[in-house]
């Protein structure tokens, strides 16, 4: 009989753009390039709690907005910036935590990451928005990068993507936090100025153990100029049949401890044989029997390494 090939779950496709809601962008417009681009999930920052609603509005989304900074006074509270996820399906497990210690609310400089699960008839995807330190600030950058990673390794989601404006133009050393995560950079073009973009600030981070169906950045223009001085970031990806990242990770761990704790008691067994003053033919088997067992899983050897998470 021919055995079954997995059939892969549908792809999973994700938009994030800075919004720069500052500049009261055009929602309509706004609303009609998630519209085009059909994704799965949108991670937007520098939105304003008005703008999320007006926008998940018009398009029938579900959605959870979470404060990143009041830029004028806690007193003019419809100003404050924030970020959003967005999604037509349903969200849950909704969390935000800051991610720059000890900065008052009352500054940019002031950072947070918010997480959601997305929901997809069956099919779940945990998804954390942020916007990491200025372009002056790559300490705080990097050490902004690791907080999210922590929490994406804390969470454990069986599927995980990080999206967001990492302000991170070819760093390198903030990409390389969010590999013990088994999170990946696909690659990308340039998203700022959208007037003409040349440096890459936005960014979708995808699971290792996938494969990129579709990515996408606008060119830019005066059109997306009027609207943000970001273009977004599609990126479509597909996971491979089976477990994923994390799941392998902790299955690596589970089987570490499984082959250790067959070694001691095998050792054990042994040394009790080996302690007995007399031999029979049955005690003879046994002890080799036991010594075939103790050399399949030795106390020093390294299990085998499922996926690529590191």
């Amino acid at each position: 009989m021919t055995e079954a090939v997995p059939t892969p779950a549908r792809p999973w496709r994700i938009l994030t753009w800075n919004l720069r809601g500052a500049g009261r962008p055009d929602l309509e417009l706004v609303a009609e390039v998630i519209r085009e681009h059909r994704p799965d999930a949108v991670a937007l920052q520098e939105i304003r709690r008005g703008q999320a609603a007006t926008l998940t509005g018009l398009l029938g989304w579900h959605h959870t907005w979470a404060r990143k900074h009041h830029p004028y006074t806690p007193l003019a509270w419809w100003l404050s910036e924030g970020l959003v996820i967005m999604s037509p399906g349903p969200l849950s497990s909704i969390a935000r935590r800051t991610i720059s210690p000890g900065v008052s609310t009352w500054t940019f400089r002031h950072r947070i990451v918010v997480a959601a699960t997305v929901s997809r008839g069956d099919d779940r995807l945990r998804l954390y928005d942020t916007h990491l330190a200025a372009h002056r600030q790559p300490d705080e950058r990097i050490a902004q990068a690791g907080r999210v990673a922590a929490l994406v390794a804390e969470e454990s989601a069986p599927l995980a993507v990080v999206a967001g404006d990492l302000n991170a133009p070819g760093e390198v050393e903030v990409i390389r936090e969010f590999r013990p995560v088994a999170l990946r950079d696909p690659g990308g073009g340039p998203t700022n100025p959208s007037i003409a973009p040349r440096s890459r600030l936005d960014y979708v981070l995808v699971p290792e153990r996938s494969r990129v169906t579709e990515q996408w950045e606008s060119p830019g223009g005066e059109w997306w100029w009027a609207i943000s001085d970001h273009v977004p970031v599609v990126v479509e990806f597909e996971v491979t049949p089976g477990c994923t990242s994390v799941q392998r990770a902790n299955t690596s761990r589970s089987i570490q401890r499984v082959r250790s704790s067959i070694s001691r008691s095998t050792a054990a067994a042994i040394d009790f044989v080996n302690r007995s003053s007399s031999w029979t033919a049955s005690t003879r088997r046994v002890r080799r029997l036991l010594s075939v067992v103790a050399s399949s899983f030795p106390a020093n050897r390294s299990p085998h390494r499922i996926g690529n998470a590191k």
